[in-house]
């Protein structure tokens, strides 16, 4: 791991924790302030991810997870929709949640409110927008059930 592979950024008044046993080589992390990113024991970043958790929000990814290059997680669109009449926001940030033992394939983006349950598998290029319940594979853009009631394995059977 050289310094041009990690870029790092953690502001005021956040939190990193990262588990036993994680394997991050490369990424693009920027952890807002008041905001929060935990990554759980025994999980592994095969390549460059991107992780921001931002305006107070947090990202959380669970333990034997996955994750493969490419992928990008984020609690806000970094720019705010308002109205017109009242200048009221419209897309307030929401934090990210990854369950155990999930698998992301490389360029999957999970956007802001996505929940993604234990033992699912997120498709390659997919974006998650919502929740992904356990035991299912989502894909696409915008992501959408495509199997259910699997679990995966990193060795080939």
């Amino acid at each position: 791991m050289s310094d041009k592979d990690m870029h790092i950024v953690i502001e005021s008044n956040c939190r990193f924790d990262v588990g036993e046993h994680v394997r991050l080589s490369m990424a693009n992390i920027y952890v807002g302030p008041s905001s929060i990113l935990r990554i759980g024991d025994r999980t592994g970043f095969t390549g460059l991810v991107h992780l921001n958790p931002v305006e107070a929000k947090a990202i959380e990814i669970g333990t034997d997870c996955s994750i493969a290059s490419g992928v990008w997680m984020t609690t806000s669109d970094f720019h705010s929709i308002v109205t017109r009449d009242t200048g009221q926001r419209l897309n307030p940030a929401k934090p990210v949640r990854v369950g155990n033992h999930v698998w992301i394939a490389n360029h999957a983006t999970l956007l802001k409110g996505s929940v993604v349950g234990d033992n699912a598998i997120i498709g390659a290029h997919a974006v998650v927008t919502g929740t992904v319940p356990p035991h299912c594979v989502a894909a696409g853009n915008p992501a959408r059930i495509v199997r259910e009631d699997v679990t995966w394995r990193p060795d080939l059977i």
